[in-house]
C-alpha cells in the first residue's frame, strides 16, 4: 500500500502448556498487550489465535480498540483459515491506506537507547555521543529510554544521585534487587557478563561495561522507572528495566512505546527491529 510500509508479524509461545498466572507471566503478557497498541502499527491489528490456548485473543485487546480477530479452530479447514486471514489483513490495509502521516513536534518523540557487541571504545566514543544527543532530546521535551539491568547494575551508584525524587530512586533499587535475586536463584553471579566477544574487544569486567553502557544516558535527571514492558508515562529521561539481550531489550522498549531506537555497537551487531527504525 502506498501509505503503509509493511506488515509485521509478532509471534509468541503462550499456548496451552504455560503457567499463565505465575507471578512473572505478567511481563510477557503486558508486553504483548502493549505491543498490540504500538503507534507504529497505525491502530490496525489482526489477532490470530488457535482457540484453546491459555492466552486468549481477547486478553490482548486494549480497551477502546476493535482489532480483527480470527480463531483457527472455528474456521473449518486449512483453506478457510488462510482465506480468512488474507481477507482480514486486506481489511486492515484498506483502513490503514486512508490514514496520512503528519509532522509532529520533537516533544512527541519516544526514543529508545541501546548498545550491543560492545568493546573498549563503546564507552568513550559511541555511547557518550548518544548521551549528548539524549540530553538534547530531553531538553526538547522528548521521552528518552535507556535500559539493560545487567549493564547498569554495577554502575547504579552513578544513577541514584540523578533520580528526580526519592520514589524514582527507590524504583531503581527495586529493579536491581530483582536482578540480584534472579541471579541468586540461578546460582549465578554478575561476572557472567561481559560476553566473550566483549572481552575480545577489550572489556575486562562488568564494571567497565556498565560504565560504558550508562554513558548513553547522558546527564539529565531520571524522571521515571518502568518495569519490563510498561508503557512510558511521561517526558524526560526514563529508565526502562529490561534484560540486556539485544532483541529482548528492543522488544520491551517497543512495548513501552518507543518510536525509534538508537543502537550503538563496538564490534558490530547484526540487529534490527521490524516495528521501528533502528
Amino acid at each position: 500500500e502506498p501509505h503503509g510500509d509493511d506488515i509485521v508479524v509478532v509471534a509468541h509461545r503462550y499456548g496451552c502448556g504455560v503457567a499463565i498466572h505465575a507471578p512473572e507471566a505478567k511481563v510477557p503478557i503486558r508486553a504483548l498487550q502493549n505491543l498490540a497498541t504500538h503507534p507504529n502499527l497505525g491502530g490496525e491489528l489482526l489477532i490470530v489465535g488457535l482457540g484453546c490456548e491459555k492466552l486468549q485473543p481477547e486478553q490482548l485487546i486494549a480497551q477502546g480498540t476493535q482489532p480483527e480477530v480470527i480463531v483457527l479452530q472455528e474456521e473449518h479447514g486449512y483453506q478457510n483459515m488462510i482465506q480468512s486471514i488474507v481477507e482480514a489483513a486486506e481489511n486492515c490495509l484498506k483502513r490503514l491506506e486512508k490514514r496520512r502521516r503528519v509532522s509532529c513536534p520533537l516533544s512527541d518523540l519516544v526514543v529508545g537507547l541501546q548498545c550491543g557487541g560492545s568493546d573498549s571504545f563503546s564507552g568513550i566514543t559511541a555511547n557518550p555521543a548518544i548521551g549528548y544527543a539524549a540530553d538534547l532530546l530531553v531538553r526538547c521535551g522528548a521521552s528518552v529510554m535507556f535500559s539493560e539491568v545487567t549493564e547498569v547494575r554495577d554502575g547504579i551508584h552513578l544513577l541514584l544521585p540523578r533520580a528526580a525524587n526519592q520514589a524514582v530512586g527507590q524504583r531503581l533499587i527495586e529493579e536491581m534487587r530483582w536482578y540480584d535475586t534472579y541471579l541468586e536463584l540461578g546460582g549465578a553471579d554478575r561476572s557472567a557478563n561481559p560476553a566473550p566477544g566483549n572481552k575480545k574487544g577489550g572489556l575486562a569486567n562488568i564494571v567497565e561495561k556498565a560504565l560504558g553502557s550508562i554513558a548513553k544516558s547522558g546527564s539529565m535527571p531520571i524522571s521515571d522507572v518502568l518495569a519490563p514492558g510498561e508503557k512510558v508515562r511521561g517526558k524526560g529521561l526514563i529508565y526502562a528495566a529490561t534484560p540486556a539481550s539485544d532483541f529482548v531489550c528492543g522488544t520491551m522498549q517497543l512495548a513501552s512505546g518507543m518510536h525509534l531506537q538508537v543502537f550503538s555497537t563496538g564490534r558490530g551487531t547484526t540487529y534490527g527491529l521490524a516495528l521501528a527504525p533502528v
